[in-house]
């Protein structure tokens, strides 16, 4: 009798250990800081997209635009990619058209223009060279459900619907909730 009151003490102590065990197994957040310099800036692994581009001019325009265009999709994602456009990739649409396409009282089609540049899902620039060096036609799904193309042209490309090519200048750069990379111009949706 002894014994197997001993056994069971025994059992239940090990249940308890387990469950008790299993309900922190994954509550450890402590991920390693991963930081990373962008033109005389440090970007960081804890820090917003909007961040860790905040205080370099050179990526204004875009900043501006992804802050103003408050995209709810992202709520849903919880990792998610972004491609950057710094302000030269603006540098072929005159003032006027880039006041439309920005303006707050065109939200709807600044909405849909910034997440022409997201994807969900962490995706680094080694996953999209691989996908690209199969000379296959390579699409992925943006977070607004559209698609956007890739192709590999001495260098990962993308292509927009009007024939536009994006070249990632920069890559594999860390925010809170994904990658960012540096492409060389402004794509758009048809």
């Amino acid at each position: 009798m002894k014994k197997l009151l001993s056994f069971l003490v025994l059992v239940v102590l090990l249940f308890a250990t387990a469950a008790v065990t299993g309900q922190t197994k994954y509550k450890n957040t402590d991920v390693p800081l991963i930081t990373k310099d962008l033109n005389g800036t440090t970007t960081s692994s804890d820090k917003s997209l909007t961040e860790n581009l905040k205080d370099i001019a050179e990526f204004s325009q875009f900043v501006n635009a992804y802050s103003t265009a408050k995209i709810a999709e992202l709520d849903r994602h919880e990792m998610f990619t972004v491609f950057v456009v710094p302000n030269s990739g603006f540098s072929r649409f005159d003032k006027e058209t880039l006041e439309d396409m920005f303006g707050t009282k065109n939200i709807d089609k600044l909405k849909k223009i910034v997440s022409f540049h997201i994807v969900p899902g962490r995706v680094d620039l080694h996953s999209l060279e691989l996908v690209t060096a199969m000379d296959k036609p390579v699409s992925l799904r943006t977070i607004d459900g559209s698609i956007i193309h890739l192709q590999n042209d001495n260098g990962v490309v993308i292509v927009s619907s009007d024939g536009i090519k994006s070249r990632i200048t920069q890559a594999d750069f860390l925010h809170e909730k994904g990658y960012f990379h540096i492409v060389s111009e402004l794509i758009l949706p048809k």
